[in-house]
């Protein structure tokens, strides 16, 4: 390939996704609509307020279920802008070639120039358009897989609130109908007593009790009745469900083998940008990321100087925020504290190299007992390679057991990115030093 597609290609990499599309019209009608659809479902079900709604509601393999298809929809449509923006690049790269080809061999000959042009452009043209045509079924596919999902999570979300319906239905049948058979067998045992010489009272006593066991069968039948109809609810529910979920699995299948082939079709783009260092690197996505420490080391808490989130190119992350949770009972350092360690606005400078290692102002923040959270939100989405910190004095004390790194695109679904190993790597004769021992770990796609 060559340089004019380098360029065009990196500069369509770094354009927003609107931008892209709506500079070249690239997007057909059908799939414009598709997006639209499956973004809206996917916000409608997975606003803060829906999906804390059905936590409290229900909790159970429906509701994961609907936050693993939520998570599939947020995929998807990542993986749509970034087809999009390579679909830009090819075309832009197609419509500037022979105007760069043109100007470049101005001065040649009529016979020579249309040669040399017309072989250049008709290899680019034909590599252009086979990449151009993976990309727009890829992009099909991804909105269809997207949509897929987001109706799999709304039946999902109904199907957990139809089973929930259907067992307290069926809790309320069985109540009443204990009760309809404790008065039916007081009433028998009342009669089975009950002879000529009995006073007014006692057969007035049957008399009551009789007439709480008409109320009590309507009660019942009534219960029976919802009952039936939550559970053929919930069955209707399920087959619906099975059937969408089956289809969101076809589709993540179509889209597997689409990415294969817009790999092969687009290998040339692929291989020039790798060559500068500009490709999509492995990683994750993320507005929020979620530091979980399950269990604790030996000393019941961890302690760090300094937490950076690190970008392909070697950059980091600035966050906006950071917030931390614990278990009532524990306790933490200070918000400035933790901010200071997660250099959050930039307030404690960036990361540099150095001797063979990497230095920095540090801070100190420090978190007691075990189930603690570390959220961290940055200021728009965010592509991060990996992640890294050190142990205040390298000291494995502060090492967690277990511990986990989550990411979301919204801070209510999240996806695992990376687990922690339980066993601190840092030697132990640099345990106390000052010298710094960054423990560095890759990301991955949830």
């Amino acid at each position: 390939m060559r340089p004019a597609l380098v360029s065009l290609f990196v500069l369509a990499r770094q354009f927003g996704f609107s931008q892209a599309v709506a500079s070249c019209g690239l997007e057909p009608p059908k799939i414009q609509k598709q997006r639209s659809q499956g973004w809206a479902l996917f916000q409608r079900f997975s606003s803060t307020s829906q999906l804390s709604f059905d936590a409290t509601l229900v909790e159970g393999p429906h509701l994961e279920r609907a936050t693993q298809h939520a998570s599939k929809v947020a995929e998807w449509k990542n993986a749509e802008d970034v087809a999009k923006q390579t679909l830009h690049a090819v075309a832009q790269f197609e419509s500037s070639n022979a105007t760069v080809n043109a100007t470049k061999h101005a001065n040649m000959t009529t016979a020579y120039n249309e040669t040399i042009n017309g072989t250049l452009n008709n290899e680019n043209r034909r590599l252009c358009r086979s990449c151009a045509k993976a990309e727009h079924r890829l992009i099909q596919n991804l909105a269809l897989a997207r949509d897929e999902h987001a109706q799999a999570q709304m039946l999902s979300l109904a199907l957990a609130t139809a089973t929930k319906n259907h067992e307290t239905s069926f809790a309320d049948f069985n109540h009443g109908n204990m009760e309809f058979q404790r008065i039916k067998q007081e009433l028998k045992d009342k009669q089975g007593k009950i002879a000529y010489t009995a006073s007014r009272k006692e057969f007035e006593d049957i008399v009551a009790t009789a007439q709480k066991l008409h109320p009590a069968a309507v009660k019942v039948a009534k219960a029976e009745k919802d009952m039936m109809m939550h559970r053929d609810d919930e069955k209707r529910t399920q087959e619906k469900y099975n059937i969408a979920a089956k289809r969101a699995k076809v589709a993540d299948e179509l889209v597997a083998a689409d990415q294969i082939e817009e790999k092969k079709a687009c290998v040339s783009f692929s291989i020039v940008t790798q060559a500068k260092g500009v490709t999509q690197a492995k990683g994750t996505n993320g507005k929020f990321f979620k530091l979980t420490i399950n269990k604790q080391g030996s000393h019941n808490h961890w302690c760090a100087d300094v937490f950076r989130f690190e970008r392909a190119d070697g950059t980091y992350g600035v966050p906006e925020a950071v917030k931390a949770t614990w278990k009532i009972g524990e306790r933490a350092y200070g918000q400035r504290a933790l901010e200071g360690v997660f250099n959050v606005k930039n307030i404690e400078g960036h990361v540099v190299s150095s001797f063979g290692g990497k230095m920095v102002k540090k801070g100190h923040w420090c978190i007691w007992g075990d189930n603690a959270a570390i959220v961290v939100a940055f200021k728009s989405v965010e592509r991060f390679s990996s992640y890294f910190f050190n142990l205040h004095q390298n000291l494995c004390t502060y090492w967690p057991r277990e511990w986990s790194m989550q990411t979301s695109l919204d801070g209510n679904t999240w996806g695992n990115v990376h687990s922690g190993p339980k066993s601190c790597p840092n030697p132990r004769s640099a345990w106390g030093l000052n010298k710094v021992i960054f423990n560095a770990y890759n990301l991955t796609s949830p």
